[in-house]
């Protein structure tokens, strides 16, 4: 008795990489021992341990919710509000979503013709286009030209415009990369040939040993995973 699996994977993941390749298809013997159970992979590295295995076996594994992975924003537009002056500020965009997935930062925008005190009536208006899957967005100052001269995230919204009337920024950076839902999987520590995005499943097998594990890791934050264990 065997299973038959079929696994569609969508033609362009998050990454860009293209599968619309013909389907995977493996015939997975069905013995007496099948586990399937959920997991949660921290960010760290994790062993899973697939316990004794006395014969050939498989593993299937896929996300078990997916993330849609927020494009990086255009570049804000900055423009002052006020009184007209010579100063430059400087700011980027990040947008979010509530699971915690985020893009990197936008390309800089720039006023030249800022006040040098921005304040609730001499202030810098932030305006951008929307993110599709954007809950809300992160607001960095990332050049100061006067007061305040504090530079770093200065606010979030879930609108397409941010007044900066002299909010203090927190001194971090705008992250340059996306923190997305990617699956790291790998037969040893800190080795990760098979990435997963999204639920896209994926089945590999392990030879006959005493003892088998695979390491898996999430790159950026904890992703829930559903595991099919299958010895014959």
């Amino acid at each position: 008795m065997a299973l038959d699996l079929t696994l569609n994977f969508s033609p362009v993941l998050g990454d860009g990489t293209n599968l619309s390749l013909p389907q995977y298809k493996v015939s997975i013997p069905v013995g007496p021992k099948g586990v399937c159970y959920n997991f949660d992979v921290p960010t760290s590295d994790t062993t899973i341990d697939l316990g004794d295995v006395s014969e050939i076996g498989y593993v299937s594994l896929h996300n078990r919710a997916e993330a849609v992975l927020v494009t990086t924003p255009s570049a804000p537009v900055v423009t002052n509000q006020g009184s007209a002056g010579a100063t430059t500020w400087t700011y980027k965009v990040v947008a979010k979503q509530a699971d915690g997935t985020y893009s990197a930062a936008s390309a800089a925008g720039t006023t030249t013709t800022g006040n040098a005190t921005l304040t609730g009536s001499n202030f810098n208006r932030l305006t951008w286009d929307a993110v599709a899957g954007a809950q809300s967005y992160d607001i960095y100052r990332t050049a100061a030209g006067g007061t305040p001269s504090s530079t770093g995230l200065i606010g979030n919204t879930s609108n397409l415009t941010f007044d900066d009337t002299g909010l203090t920024g927190d001194a971090s950076t705008a992250p340059a990369t996306a923190a997305d839902n990617m699956l790291l999987v790998g037969h040893t520590s800190g080795t990760y040939p098979l990435n997963l995005l999204g639920t896209e499943p994926a089945a590999f097998r392990w030879n006959g040993v005493t003892h088998a594990a695979i390491h898996v890791k999430a790159n950026t934050r904890i992703i829930p995973v559903e595991f099919l264990i299958l010895d014959n």
